[in-house]
């Protein structure tokens, strides 16, 4: 999630995308990657004089170990959804938004057994300029929102969109929604 609007933040966005997949495919721990793409922040927008900050999370499944890997770098926390439809905001390392620089990111092991939902979103899907809702509220209505984990996950994300936007005008701010579930 690229703090910023207009055509340098959707450029750097683009760039960091490529980045991520480029160093996805060299294997590496997701902290790893956060370091890289911190690194590469100074370089990314076609102007040096120009700081951008990003939010980002690197998580990589191994079906055979049943377990996620994931780091953070600023970013919400991702939330689990066990097959029995408990939810859970994971504990993580918060880390520093890309482009502070200096910063070491962690790397944590999360069981996630078959059926269980990833679901990771931006700021913009959960944050509200409402008054009396903040962020956790936010959260919180994100966790409440499945209703029932064995959905398709396209009714899922649906649901949780509707859920949480409702009438809300969207152009305030960008929001993104993925819903995983692992196999």
């Amino acid at each position: 999630d690229v703090m910023g609007h207009g055509v340098r933040a959707a450029a750097v966005m683009g760039q960091l995308r490529t980045a991520t997949r480029t160093l996805a495919a060299l294997d590496l721990q997701p902290a790893e990657v956060l370091h890289h793409l911190d690194e590469l922040m100074d370089h990314l927008g076609g102007s040096l004089a120009t700081t951008h900050f990003a939010t980002c999370v690197v998580a990589v499944y191994d079906p055979t170990e049943q377990m996620v890997r994931i780091a953070r770098a600023g970013h919400l926390p991702p939330l689990a959804v066990w097959p029995d439809g408990r939810t859970e905001q994971l504990d993580l390392p918060a880390g520093v938004p890309l482009g502070v620089g200096g910063h070491v990111f962690e790397s944590r092991d999360i069981p996630l057994p078959d059926g269980s939902l990833l679901i990771l979103c931006t700021d913009g899907l959960v944050e509200s300029r409402a008054p009396g809702r903040d962020i956790d509220d936010g959260l919180r209505e994100l966790a409440d929102g499945v209703k029932d984990p064995t959905m398709a996950l396209e009714a899922i994300a649906d649901g949780l969109i509707s859920g949480l936007r409702g009438d809300e005008d969207r152009t305030m701010d960008d929001a993104a929604l993925l819903v995983a579930r692992v196999r």
